[in-house]
């Protein structure tokens, strides 16, 4: 295979040494031009196969079909090409034929009888496939990753990629994401009260002092705890130290009696309002 530069490398989803039997990928670009977008348009709404859609061998695999239908997706979706009406259902027919080929049973029902899946939504279809390489990432599975890696090394020699590096450097992206789900479901419902806080805020009147003055320490409290919960859920990746961490402790629980008492003042002046005799 001819080198290239940097520049000019293939787009990495598109499978290494595939038997494409018809119908082939328009160009060897990573971004193809808007002609040569239209011209695989015009193939795959002219073609009926549904390999031949995705641009795959009727012995592809299940990762080669995830592949081309990325690929193809990438080229053929319809904000890429803004007021073609052809994009829309060329868009639809590359989403069935993945949901089609991408099942194993679907896949034997297509291939014994041309029975293929009426696709409901397509932008559904294509954030299922790349939710699904997500998926595989987040649980170590990084052969999708490296595989691109390969490729854009066959491409462009010149950049020699270490595999066994970029598998570390995947680990360690992995890594951040694991400890960030735990931040953000640590802190998800912090956050949503703080949102309801602003919302009882805007709603009191003006003239309510201890209300807003209550709902004011509620939201700085919640605020100054948001660290120190975090710091909780992963022991080893401390977002303050521990002497920061025990002041902010301290400030949130102040701010919680302060909280408290002005709830419990505003309670009782409440009440006593209430009781007061009408002038007459």
């Amino acid at each position: 295979m001819t080198a290239r530069t940097s520049s000019s490398f293939s787009s990495p989803f598109l499978p290494e040494n595939l038997n494409i039997p018809s119908n082939p990928i328009p160009s060897q670009k990573s971004k193809p031009s808007r002609q040569e977008a239209l011209r695989l348009v015009d193939q795959i709404l002219a073609d009926n196969n549904l390999y031949n859609i995705l641009g795959v061998a009727s012995t592809a695999t299940t990762e080669e079909v995830r592949r081309a239908y990325i690929s193809r997706s990438r080229v053929c979706h319809p904000d890429k090409l803004p007021g073609n009406s052809k994009a829309t259902e060329a868009f639809q027919k590359i989403s069935t034929a993945y949901e089609t080929l991408s099942n194993t049973n679907s896949r034997r029902s297509y291939d014994h009888n041309g029975t293929k899946i009426n696709s409901l939504s397509s932008e559904e279809t294509l954030s299922s496939a790349l939710l699904q390489i997500f998926n595989e990432f987040m649980e170590g599975d990084f052969e999708h990753l490296l595989s691109i890696v390969e490729f854009i090394n066959i491409q462009n020699p010149d950049l020699n990629i270490d595999k066994e590096k970029a598998n570390q450097l995947f680990a360690q992206v992995r890594e951040v994401f694991l400890v960030a789900g735990k931040y953000l479901n640590e802190v998800k419902f912090e956050v949503m009260k703080i949102y309801e806080i602003q919302g009882e805020l805007r709603s009191l009147s003006y003239f309510d002092v201890f209300g807003r003055l209550r709902l004011s320490i509620q939201l700085s409290r919640i605020f100054f705890s948001i660290p120190v919960k975090m710091n909780n859920a992963v022991a080893d990746r401390q977002i303050v130290n521990n002497q920061l961490c025990k002041l902010l402790s301290e400030l949130t629980g102040l701010l919680e009696f302060s909280e408290r008492t002005i709830g419990r003042f505003d309670a009782w002046v409440a009440n006593r309002w209430r009781t007061l005799p009408l002038s007459s």
